[in-house]
């Protein structure tokens, strides 16, 4: 039996897809997208309570938003 034949013929990726040996597979990943100053101060205003719980749950949300 030669080495070659011991060799797994499917392999798990990063992302956890199945892929054969010879594929040529590329998992894209979006770019990560901030808050600029603007937004932020916008969401602070947007909120009805001005603590920091609820700013940051809705810095949360408006970030959830813009990176789905």
């Amino acid at each position: 039996m030669t080495d070659d034949k011991l060799k797994p013929r499917i392999v798990l990726t990063s992302a956890g897809y199945i892929a054969d040996e010879d594929d040529d597979i590329q998992v894209y990943q979006r770019p990560w997208v901030g808050l600029t100053d603007d937004e932020r101060k916008e969401v602070w205003w947007s909120c009805e309570q001005h603590t920091p719980t609820t700013f940051a749950q809705a810095i949360e949300a408006k970030l959830k938003e813009k990176n789905t």
